[in-house]
């Protein structure tokens, strides 16, 4: 560390709210990750799209239901008394964020400072034919035609710059976000997608056989907590 930095320490010191951040284009399989990371690896899933929906039936009744756009404003806020609920149970909570709701990447960067910064980003992506497949799947449809192909080929253009800006944003910070990719075109089914997410979250355990006169528990803590991993001292 080049310099002194409260939030790192507040970090090291296990003082920090634990999220990643999942993006994607659309039908890459976003939403089925961060299922699955709620399932394996017990992280609550904040999908603002879902939590906005929520956010405008309290706005109306049954009489008069609410019409137009949920302000961002009471979704972001919606966010954190979900985070802060989970956080009051005194358990440990894990946050995963499927995707965001604000009109540009820099409403999303600014909100989630609060929060300090993610443990990871993931960036989602399939091949064309895969999401061609889906979407035909989801539209019950026998082909795309040239509408849907339009639109899925300006989502995967603009998911393309978004993931290079994510992918900007956070490389800044080094070693303290993972940045992981995962092409869904690329499992061939839950159960392997399911072993690949075990692969990269599940816990690393360094196990150290040394004679007892050897100081190396220091060195070998250090790394442990600098590589998110588990120290074991045997001798």
């Amino acid at each position: 560390m080049s310099e002194w930095s409260f939030q790192l320490f507040n970090e090291k010191l296990g003082n920090k709210i634990e999220f990643g951040v999942l993006i994607g284009k659309s039908l890459s399989g976003k939403s089925v990750v961060s299922k699955l990371l709620q399932d394996t690896q017990s992280y609550t899933v904040i999908d603002m799209k879902q939590i906005a929906d929520g956010v405008k039936a309290g706005l109306g009744s049954e009489e008069e239901p609410f019409e137009g756009e949920v302000p961002i404003a009471d979704v972001e806020k919606a966010v954190v008394a979900k985070i802060t609920t989970a956080q009051a149970s005194g358990k440990r909570c894990k946050f995963v964020f499927d995707g965001f709701s604000h009109s540009t990447d820099e409403g999303f960067f600014t909100f989630i400072e609060q929060f300090g910064v993610p443990e990871f980003l993931m960036c989602m992506t399939a091949e064309a034919s895969t999401v061609n497949e889906r979407w035909c799947k989801k539209n019950e449809a026998e082909e795309v035609g040239e509408e849907g192909a339009e639109a899925i080929k300006t989502d995967s253009a603009s998911n393309s710059a978004r993931r290079q800006k994510f992918i900007a944003k956070f490389e800044q910070f080094g070693g303290r976000v993972n940045i992981m990719h995962l092409n869904t075109s690329q499992v061939s089914s839950i159960e392997s997608t399911t072993k690949d997410l075990n692969n990269k979250f599940a816990p690393k355990v360094i196990l150290v056989n040394h004679q007892k006169a050897l100081s190396v528990d220091n060195t070998c803590s250090n790394l442990a907590i600098k590589y998110n991993m588990i120290y074991i001292s045997a001798y």
